[in-house]
């Protein structure tokens, strides 16, 4: 019983930390709106986990090369 109880927390576990996926600098190049939105949304973050870091990157980045290609 006991190992079943452990088994069980251990699965939960594993599936409450699968969320979604970062999305990558290309679609939120395609999607700046999104990106800016995803930016602001950062800023209010106290804490991140590593999906939400690469999350938050990628949508700054996407944003910067606008910006970079805008000027040319």
């Amino acid at each position: 019983m006991k190992k079943l109880f452990v088994s069980s927390l251990s699965l939960l576990a594993l599936l409450t930390g699968c969320g979604e996926e970062a999305k990558t600098k290309e679609y939120y190049s395609q999607h700046l709106e999104e990106a800016k939105a995803r930016v602001v949304e950062c800023k209010k973050l106290e804490k991140f986990n590593e999906t939400e870091q690469v999350d938050c990157a990628n949508a700054e980045d996407a944003i910067i090369s606008q910006r970079k290609i805008q000027r040319f």
